[in-house]
């Protein structure tokens, strides 16, 4: 062993950075320590520039205590003082200088999760290493918080021998897109965000330093690791006993990693693992995960987007935790087997969208669990497009959008004969989406029940969503059995729309019917043919309740059968707009004589009950005497083999209430209006534009005051008193 006295600072600072090789060695006596202050946070430049000291953070930040002073010196020269700015305070080096830095703070930024205020080197543009310990910018009395201090200063390129005492450097040497070697981290117990996004976007960073902590906190890994793109493998995690978001998005994005790390942990906490290797896409194995017991979000989106990824870990819990497997695998496109699903207790959105958008899996798991939980299966399958088989599962219980999307354009499935919803009460939205865009299924599953809920089958009322329980099923020929007499709100919307193949309509015994309950339900079903047999028996109607039920049906030649005796707002609003083959409607009785707003109407959107039913020869009778706002407004609209209107009683018309009723029915030559106060606004706006060039009008005797345009009595028309 050798003692070696330094007689210079140089030949000091020349040991240290060759690590007190031989002939020096440090040592510590009893009585004095060897003099730290020496080991100066030290920048070796590499090509000339400026070394710039900045303040970040708004107006109110702005004063001496937090926009930091410290002293530097070049070479060994005198020190010189240097006060952070918002635009900056630099001076310039020179290839091959020494920078040392000295200072009295610890802290030069704030510890909230979204810093106030930061004071860094971001802006430096000469390159450089760092060496010496950080704490030479406090004196050496405690450790420095080294958060942002280093923060997207994309000249640094080495730090592997800067010493680093606190646990607090949150975003130290985040964005710094140049360096390629991080320095020790020695701490074994940690503390609250201290290594949050740390090295996030480091994109030239190959290798992580060693992790040895045990104890862990909360944050304390979270994103440490983001967006290293050259990262390929990760550093022991030795911890068994988990914190809260800990691990939260830690190699999220790092595109190179290879091999994950073992995770011996058995002690999960929220949020845990939530993100680790999210868009990692050159892994390939997930590492074995054996707790038994889960906590909230403890692998939510753990593995989403790793598109290389083949082979999934066991999950051999049977009792979850809310979100547990939220996006675990989402978006893996390579996997081609699920894991083992064998939980019989599931929790809130335990497997929602777990794994939506795997383009590879072929079979699902069995679900043993009978009673669901809030979004316990919501989106699971969804967009897995090449998934044949659907799993065994036997539903007993619902819950609110427990189904909803399950499947959801699983375009390939045609195998669900493993499926049973039995349930017989269900919950709002539980079935909702839940084989959409299945195009090619052929069969249904049975749907038993008889206590409906809002939207258990249909999609939410006045969505855009497109998320009817079949919708989009191309190749669905028959539908289930509904035997439910007692509706709600939205509880079939748009459950077989867009089922082009779907030729036969189920039996719709509900007598109490609920807003929105059969809107658009068989929209753009082309081949339904209808028959006037078929029997919609309820006749007290609710609001919007057949809104575009049959709309865009094509071939429908058949109307159902149906009276009216109580209307609602927009009832039948679009019930058959743009069935072009529709011919028959004897069967439809409107004998309401007290009308609600948009009941048979269509606002200013040419969606009246019967727009574009361009075969109707006959309209149905319309005895009501007492009109609402936009009542038959459009009703008729481009209904163009119609000849003859229907008598029109009432004597006072309401606003709206006939606009664009007969308009584009280019045949109509018939018009028989009693009529005699035309003074609401808009009452007939265009209701006779573009009918036949010559006809009859009957009107009331006592009424003089019909304009003779398309707004009153079409020009050319002969004009006859009523007897």
């Amino acid at each position: 062993m050798h003692l070696h006295l330094f007689e210079t600072e140089a030949e000091y600072g020349t040991a240290r950075e060759n690590d007190y090789k031989e002939p020096w060695v440090s040592l510590t006596r009893e009585i004095e320590r060897v003099n730290y202050n020496k080991d100066y946070l030290t920048f070796k430049i590499l090509s000339d520039g400026v070394i710039m000291w900045k303040f970040n953070g708004n107006s109110s930040y702005q004063t001496d205590s937090y926009m930091a002073t410290i002293e530097y010196s070049i070479n060994g020269g005198e020190w010189t003082r240097i006060k952070s700015a918002v635009e900056g305070s630099s001076f310039n080096v020179n290839a091959g200088d020494k920078v040392r830095f000295r200072g009295n703070k610890t802290t030069f930024s704030n510890d909230f999760n979204f810093c106030d205020y930061w004071n860094s080197f971001s802006g430096t543009t000469a390159l450089f290493n760092l060496s010496g310990s950080l704490d030479s910018l406090c004196d050496f009395n405690g450790s420095v918080n080294g958060c942002r201090l280093f923060c997207y200063c994309t000249a640094l390129t080495d730090a592997s021998k800067l010493k680093i005492t606190g646990i607090h450097n949150k975003s130290m040497f985040a964005g710094c897109s140049n360096l390629t070697q991080a320095p020790k981290l020695p701490a074994t117990t940690l503390r609250p965000n201290c290594y949050y996004s740390m090295f996030q976007g480091c994109r030239s960073l190959t290798t992580a330093p060693e992790l040895p902590a045990t104890t862990l906190a909360n944050y304390c890994y979270k994103t440490m690791f983001a967006g290293c793109t050259s990262l390929t493998a990760a550093p022991e995690l030795p911890a068994t006993t988990l914190a809260s978001d800990c691990y939260y998005s830690m190699f999220s994005g790092c595109t190179s990693l290879t091999i994950a790390p073992e995770l011996p942990a058995t002690t999960l906490a929220y949020s845990c693992y939530y993100g680790m290797f999210s868009g990692c896409t050159s892994l390939t194995i997930a590492p074995e995960l054996p707790a038994t017991t889960l906590a909230p979000g403890c692998y939510n989106s753990m593995f989403r987007r790793c598109t290389s990824l083949t082979t999934a870990p066991q999950l051999p819990a049977t009792t979850l935790a809310d979100n547990c497997y939220h996006y675990m695998f989402y978006g893996c496109d390579s996997l081609t087997t699920a894991p083992e699903l064998p939980a019989t207790t599931l929790a809130i959105s335990c497997y929602e969208y777990m794994f939506a958008d795997c383009s590879s899996l072929t079979i699902a798991p069995e679900l043993p669990a009978t009673t669901l939980a809030d979004r316990c299966y919501y989106g699971m399958f969804s967009s897995c497009e090449n998934l044949t088989t659907a799993p065994v599962m036997v539903v007993n219980a619902v819950a609110e959008k427990s189904c909803q999307e399950m499947f959801k354009t699983c375009m390939a499935l045609t195998q669900i004969d493993g499926i049973r919803l039995s349930a017989m009460s269900l919950a709002k939205e539980c079935y909702r989406g839940m084989f959409a865009g299945c195009e090619s299924l052929t069969t249904a599953p049975e749907l038993p029940a008889t206590e409906l809920a809002e939207s258990c089958y249909g999609d939410s009322a006045g969505s855009l969503s497109w998320d009817g329980m079949f919708e989009g099923c191309k190749s669905l020929t028959t539908p289930p059995i509904l035997p439910a007499t007692t509706l709600a709100k939205a509880c079939y919307y748009r459950m077989f729309a867009d089922c082009t193949s779907l030729m036969t309509l189920p039996e719709l015994p509900a007598t109490a019917l609920a807003d929105y309950c059969y809107g658009y339900m068989f929209e753009e079903c082309e081949k339904i043919i209808g028959d006037t047999t078929y029997m919609l028996p309820a006749t007290t109607l609710a609001n919007r309740c057949y809104y575009g039920m049959f709309q865009g049906c094509n071939n429908l030649k058949y109307a159902p059968s149906f009276t009216v005796l109580n209307t609602a707002n927009s009832a039948c609003t679009s019930m058959f707009y743009g069935c072009h083959k529709l011919e028959d409607i004897s069967g439809i009785k409107l004998s309401a004589t007290e009308l609600t707003p948009g009941c048979y109407g269509g606002g200013y959107d040419y969606n009246g009950m019967f727009s574009y039913c361009r075969s109707l020869t006959t309209a149905p009778e319309l005895p009501a005497t007492t009109l609402a706002s936009n009542c038959y407004s459009n009703m008729f609209y481009g209904c163009d083999s119609l000849t003859t209107a229907p008598e029109l009683p009432a004597t006072t018309l309401a606003s709206n209430c006939y606009r664009s009723m007969f308009a584009s029915c280019s045949r109509l030559n018939y018009v028989k209006c009693l009529a005699t106060d035309i003074s609401a606004s808009d009452c007939t706006t265009d209701w006779v534009s573009g009918v036949a060039s010559t006809g009859t009008f009957v009107k009331a005797v006592s009424m003089t005051g019909w304009p003779r345009n398309a707004s009153g009595i079409p020009s050319n028309w002969t004009v006859q008193d009523a007897a």
